[in-house]
């Protein structure tokens, strides 16, 4: 009898641990569309992509031009495993509105990858650290794409992109400041650093207290926040602020390079609304037809590439340029017209001019190709 009990109870502890979620965050840089237009066509495409997770409802999302309805959909009645409290419970035919998001209102947003057992997707985008604007999508290409087309029209209704390091604060910062025996009411207290981050760029560890940040003395992580904040003002893109840093009773000197993703924003083109002749149609420049997004250290390793260096392909556009050319998703653009690619911004320099693409080179797996555009006759 006695055995039957240990035989149970490692059975629950193994159903209970194989229940528990968790939560990685992935340092997100937002890489804007051309137009308003373009990020909200995206959108729509996306809308048979959002899924519910564990016993929670599947999402649908209705979008216009100002924002995204979230809503919960339980589809019939039936019975569903409650995690939390270990039972089966009925859930009714349903469909409530949990959130709007409004894009004029968004100024961050964060991608996460969760880790829960059987669940049907495996990453969250969320708008302003909201709870109630959680979207939960297959896979991280999607949840890139999706953040993506948000904050373009995010940045198109004119709301300032806030300057994110990729960290996370302690919560209660003097206990923090206790267990680093740090005695000096003062610095702020990084409590994790963000793979792919600006602070992991430069060189920032977990537990590190920031003390100075371009020369102003940091009080506390609160300060820190608006320190960043205020290189939103600036009319550069690219920003380096010296900083100084305590690190297990050395101190440091670090640079750490910004984007200023605000002053991007003005290159977004606002087609949405706009009267046919307003948009010079003669000034249409060649589009290849395809969504990419910037490659990152992850990509390097799975990819097995040497550096950063082009873009990941997440999406074909019908009958484009791309189509033609047999241009997939997940090849890698090296290079455009002979032109190596540096990175997403160079593509769209490239896309930008009054050349027609008609070469391409690739990485598909292991192989590196060229792919021709057809010729028109």
């Amino acid at each position: 009898m006695k055995r039957h009990w240990i035989i149970l109870m490692i059975t629950l502890l193994i159903m209970m641990a194989s229940m528990t979620q968790g939560y990685c965050e992935i340092a997100y840089a937002p890489t804007f569309f051309a137009s308003d237009k373009e990020a909200l066509e995206v959108l729509q495409s996306l809308k048979g992509s959002f899924w519910g997770w564990s016993n929670f409802p599947k999402q649908t999302v209705e979008i216009d031009k100002y924002g995204l309805r979230l809503f919960s959909e339980y589809m019939g009645t039936k019975k569903v495993w409650n995690v939390w409290d270990m039972y089966y419970m009925t859930v009714p035919d349903l469909r409530s509105e949990n959130a709007i998001l409004v894009f004029k209102d968004v100024s961050s947003l964060h991608i996460d990858r969760i880790n829960v057992a059987s669940a049907s997707n495996q990453w969250v985008v969320t708008a302003d650290y909201s709870q109630s604007t959680t979207f939960c999508v297959k896979d991280e290409a999607t949840a890139r794409r999706f953040a993506d087309a948000v904050a373009t029209l995010a940045a198109a209704s004119g709301t300032k992109w806030v300057i994110d390091g990729g960290y996370t604060i302690p919560t209660n910062e003097n206990w923090y400041r206790n267990k680093l025996k740090w005695k000096q009411n003062t610095g702020a207290i990084i409590k994790t650093v963000l793979s792919g981050g600006f602070f992991d760029k430069a060189g920032i560890n977990n537990e590190d207290i920031l003390l100075t940040f371009g020369g102003q003395e940091v009080v506390n992580s609160s300060a820190l926040w608006q320190l960043q904040q205020a290189l939103r003002t600036l009319p550069e893109y690219e920003i380096k602020v010296p900083v100084t840093l305590n690190r297990k009773g050395a101190t440091l000197a670090k640079e750490i390079t910004f984007y200023n993703y605000s002053a991007k924003a003005a290159s977004i083109r606002k087609l949405i609304d706009q009267p046919a002749g307003s948009v010079p149609q003669t000034s249409e420049k060649p589009k290849l037809g395809a969504t990419v997004r910037p490659l990152t250290d992850d990509d390097v390793k799975t990819f097995n590439l040497p550096s950063t260096a082009g873009v990941l392909v997440t999406g074909i556009v019908s009958n484009s340029t791309a189509q033609m050319m047999n241009l997939l998703v997940n090849d890698i653009i090296l290079e455009v017209n002979g032109i190596t690619l540096k990175n997403s911004d160079h593509l769209r320099e490239i896309l930008s001019g009054s050349t027609n693409i008609t070469k391409l080179k690739v990485k598909r797996g292991n192989d590196v190709i060229e792919l021709i555009a057809p010729l028109s006759i």
